[in-house]
């Protein structure tokens, strides 16, 4: 496994730390690893022409997320 090592603002850094207790991740790095691996996921299927979205409880479009 490589290293990465980067700076963040506090902002960024205290989102990541949001983030990282509310998904009950052990580490901030988990979290970077879950949100390269969606990243990847909707970059791949926007190549095939799909289009990634929020739905409601009840299935109904609540956001369209353009990815570039």
């Amino acid at each position: 496994m490589r290293r990465l090592n980067l700076e963040l603002s506090e902002e960024a850094y205290e989102t990541l730390e949001i983030l990282r207790q509310r998904m009950d991740k052990a580490s901030k790095a988990e979290v970077l690893r879950s949100a390269v691996a969606l990243l990847q996921l909707a970059t791949s299927e926007k190549a095939k022409g799909k289009k990634l979205a929020i739905l409601d409880g009840d299935e109904k479009l609540n956001a369209r997320i353009e990815i570039i």
